[in-house]
């Protein structure tokens, strides 16, 4: 969780910086190199406290509001924009909120800590023994009978979870591995979710293609499709901590290990699941092009049923963002619903009070796409 003395110290700082909004800065990220650049549904999370910031995102708010005061003839204090000081509030913060788990972006931590005191407080000193005496081998090994043992005496198995989700890929799918093969079901389904959001994109396709090979032809194939379904949100809910341009890495680390098929999976499914605003951004980042990925991710909106649908248009009505045109937008949403369904698509939306959009569904009913 992100911690709530921060993100206060980070909404002040903006105010003092003359309020600057969502909008201006990520535009002012922006201008600070690839390293530093926020989408706004990126700035949005972070500055909402609704997924943690990173030291690099935190620097670069700063940063962006130092540069927005300025720009008004206001600039704040050398004190209040000092980076040095900011690295001591987000070091300060790590400290308060040591379980939090860092974004898909981050580095996953090479050895996780395993905190015994609940075990140890509960008499369960025969699982403490054998984590501490496990120390040097791999969490498969142990995890699942730890797991067992948590639930029979009815205690949380979270922490353990979020520890092993941050270990090397090769670990991780160890231990999603163990944990189905030991029919840990909903332990594995967590553990998933978690690498998810916990593993850097560029071991997305890693921990996929292991899954496969190590899980056997069945087996695998549904785990590693649980994977990409836990990132696009078909599964447990849309992961709050991953972000737009989380998303746009693993697509890009997807494409670079020449996994295309996964890659127009994950798009598709953020379409289908994803938050509106999320959506629509990840559209807005792809070229206007015949069939490339704005069209897959439009196109998938529909196959998400109806409530995602009417969530997408209705967005569209007071969302504007470079490079989307609202009435081609609509009418490529429209384009991806089943044939057939029209009508009774057109009667919800009605129902929904979006009337309009009602209308161009009945209108397009039938014609071809483009």
């Amino acid at each position: 969780m992100p911690d709530e003395e921060l993100i206060g110290q980070l909404n002040r700082l903006r105010a003092r910086a003359g309020n600057p909004s969502v909008r201006e800065l990520a535009q002012l990220t922006m201008r600070q190199g690839p390293g530093r650049a926020m989408s706004r549904s990126t700035v949005q999370d972070k500055i909402s406290g609704k997924s943690p910031p990173r030291l690099g995102q935190i620097l670069a708010l700063v940063r962006a509001c130092a540069d927005y005061a300025k720009s008004i003839g206001a600039p704040l204090d050398v004190e209040d924009t000092d980076e040095q000081v900011w690295r001591e509030r987000a070091q300060a913060a790590l400290v308060r909120t040591p379980a939090s788990p860092a974004p898909v972006a981050t580095t996953a931590s090479p050895s996780p800590r395993w905190d015994l005191e609940p075990l140890i407080r509960t008499g369960l000193h025969d699982m403490v023994e054998l984590v501490q005496a496990s120390e040097r081998e791999p969490t498969a090994n142990w995890l699942p009978t730890l797991i067992e043992a948590l639930g029979s005496a009815g205690m949380s198995d979270e922490q353990f979870l979020r520890a092993a989700s941050g270990e090397q890929a090769q670990e991780v799918v160890g231990s999603i591995l163990a944990l189905a093969a030991s029919q840990a079901e909903q332990a594995a389904d967590r553990l998933i979710y978690l690498s998810a959001v916990n593993q850097r994109a560029e071991d997305i396709p890693v921990i996929i293609v292991l899954l496969r090979r190590q899980g056997g032809t069945g087996r695998g194939t549904e785990l590693a499709n649980r994977l990409i379904d836990a990132i696009t949100g078909k599964r447990l809910g849309s992961p709050g901590d991953i972000g737009l341009d989380d998303y746009l890495a693993i697509v890009r680390a997807l494409r670079s290990a020449t996994m295309d098929r996964d890659a127009a999976r994950v798009l598709e499914g953020i379409g289908q699941h994803g938050r509106a605003d999320l959506v629509l951004e990840l559209a807005a980042s792809f070229p206007d092009t015949l069939s490339g990925d704005r069209e897959k991710v439009l196109s998938s909106v529909a196959k998400g049923g109806n409530s995602q649908l009417s969530s997408l248009l209705r967005a569209l009505q007071t969302t504007a963002l470079d490079g989307i045109d609202p009435e081609k937008t609509v009418d490529r949403i429209i384009f991806g619903i089943h044939p057939g369904t029209n009508p009774r698509v057109a009667s919800y939306l009605e129902s929904e009070g979006l009337h309009k959009e009602a209308q161009r569904v009945l209108e397009l009913e039938g014609k071809p796409p483009f």
